[in-house]
């Protein structure tokens, strides 16, 4: 259920520390849930079956990066949030998906900022805490 943002903001809120892998310096692209959504939904409009389709934007973040940028809304020492851990085995760096074809093919493109998808995201996670505090924090495909 929760990936990298949220689990950043719970460890926050409930006063924990976050384990960095490798010193955070692997890269991911992040787009906000409602660009995403929104994709789906052209997929659904004017899909072709059998036809692959990606979202992401151009610009790509390091996970140290977003840790910051989350301590720095929260009003919350990077320092005192982050506990340095080994890197795990087989990671990935960077995670690089050309969103192109989507693009041109769906007229799609992600509208909001980083940013403002991880201010959007703080304030869900704010408001919903009470109800969210009782989820599980793994991830579950």
């Amino acid at each position: 259920m929760h990936r990298l943002i949220p689990k950043v903001v719970f460890s926050i809120k409930k006063k924990l520390t976050f384990p960095l892998h490798g010193n955070g310096k692997a890269k991911r692209n992040f787009i906000f849930s409602d660009d995403f959504c929104n994709g789906i939904w052209k997929i659904i409009l004017n899909g072709k079956p059998g036809n692959t389709y990606h979202f992401s934007s151009k610009k790509y973040a390091s996970v140290k990066e977003i840790i910051k940028i989350i301590c720095k809304f929260k009003k919350t020492k990077y320092q005192k949030i982050v506990k340095k851990t080994e890197d795990r085995l087989g990671k990935d760096n960077i995670y690089k998906l050309n969103s192109d074809y989507t693009k041109k093919k769906l007229n799609w493109t992600s509208k909001v900022s980083l940013k403002k998808g991880i201010k959007e995201t703080i304030r869900f996670y704010d408001i919903h805490y009470k109800y969210l505090l009782n989820q599980s924090m793994n991830f579950k495909i």
